[in-house]
């Protein structure tokens, strides 16, 4: 028996967590890629921290997935995906608040879901991101309202060998699309948000910008978001990628959108991440000859 059998075997007499051998992987990333392999589902804290120490014990790495919006996976994983789904009780907001601690894994819609519901200003920053508040936070996802760090207070942190540590956010702990307090094995556990009290119009903004998306970005399409980051205020990537010319691009079923440039949609079934990287390598050459710069990832490969 090998050493990933032995940590099998012992992740099943586990109650708290659940193991997904030789997975289907492609409804895990909503860009929809090919991909096989295996995944934990940790249900609570000692559960992840034994998952943790086993695998340091047994030489195997690991990736933590959360909504898969902004992560796209290889066709065989050759890691473990572990995916919090950690308990949330709803009625915390029932009672105001100046801050709310929040678990990683909660989804991003029920914050802002909430902010209509409770007039909650600042939560619209949030409008339309689809992810997990742990995956928003790494990377610093926003709109065009602001980024998730304005919102942030501290964060709980789990490191590889299962010891919890908190990070006070500063003025240096973000920068666009990053954080700047994770290390390598990190897991980000869960978040206290702040808010910015309460405003009635809140809930007009959200609804308002989220049927502004829904019009000017292929939402209901097999995406991963952006691609691309953006270059500058005055030239995003999908309005370049739009200027020269590029949307329709294709590599067998991937396609760049022709509702916005710095979408690429997945029409077909089977599409592999050497695919996509094919086809942003495209991209990346003829934006370099237009604008002397090269264009910098957003989505993780």
């Amino acid at each position: 028996m090998n050493s990933l059998d032995l940590f099998f075997q012992e992740l099943s007499l586990r109650e708290d967590c659940s193991l997904k051998k030789n997975i289907d992987l492609s409804a895990m990333s909503t860009m929809r890629l090919s991909s096989l392999g295996h995944m934990i589902e940790v249900y609570s804290i000692p559960c992840l921290q034994f998952v943790l120490k086993s695998l340091k014990k047994y030489n195997q790495s690991y990736q933590v997935i959360g909504r898969g919006s902004n992560l796209l996976l290889p066709s065989e994983l050759n890691h473990i995906l572990i995916q919090l789904k950690l308990p949330f009780d709803p009625k915390i907001f029932e009672e105001k608040s100046d801050f709310y601690h929040l678990p990683a894994s909660m989804s991003i819609s029920v914050l802002t879901a909430k902010a209509i519901q409770h007039n909650i200003k600042g939560w619209e920053i949030l409008t339309g991101i689809p992810a997990s508040l742990g995956g928003a936070i790494y990377m610093n996802a926003g709109t065009k309202f602001g980024e998730i760090s304005q919102l942030i207070d501290s964060v709980q942190i789990m490191n590889s060998a299962g010891v919890i540590r908190e990070e006070k956010m500063t003025s240096k702990s973000f920068s666009y699309r990053k954080n700047h307090f994770t290390r390598e094995g990190d897991i980000i556990l869960s978040a206290v948000l702040r808010h910015l009290g309460q405003d009635s119009s809140v809930a007009t903004v959200i609804k308002n910008y989220a049927q502004y998306r829904k019009q000017t970005q292929p939402l209901g399409s097999a995406n991963c978001g952006c691609v691309f980051k953006n270059i500058d205020k005055n030239l995003p990537a999908g309005k370049l990628i739009d200027i020269i010319g590029l949307k329709g691009l294709s590599q067998k079923d991937l396609v760049v959108s022709s509702l916005h440039g710095n979408f690429i949609e997945n029409k077909g079934q089977a599409s592999q991440l050497e695919d996509f990287q094919l086809l942003i390598d495209k991209i990346k050459r003829v934006s370099l000859d237009y604008i002397d710069q090269p264009l910098e990832l957003e989505v993780q490969l």
